[in-house]
């Protein structure tokens, strides 16, 4: 392990053990807050949407704003 590895090592040592015993116990653990109030303003409103329903909506306006051409070869032995 290259010295600057083992340094990102040591330092988040504490997670990455925490981290470990939960998957070996199979339990949830986040060192992040749950709370979107625990965060700045700012970062929150910056954070991209958990909510599936807002990012399908965001793509189903993509396409709907779009206009796709479908291109299709011919295939050996098809007339036209």
């Amino acid at each position: 392990m290259t010295q600057s590895a083992q340094q990102m090592f040591d330092l988040h040592r504490e997670i990455l053990d925490r981290a470990v015993a939960a998957t070996s116990g199979r339990d949830f653990w986040t060192p992040y807050p749950e709370s979107m109030r625990k965060y700045p303003e700012d970062a929150v409103k910056a954070a991209p949407s958990n909510n599936p329903a807002a990012n399908a909506s965001l793509c189903n306006q993509a396409f709907v704003a779009n206009r796709f051409v479908v291109v299709q070869s011919r295939r050996h032995g098809q007339s036209n």
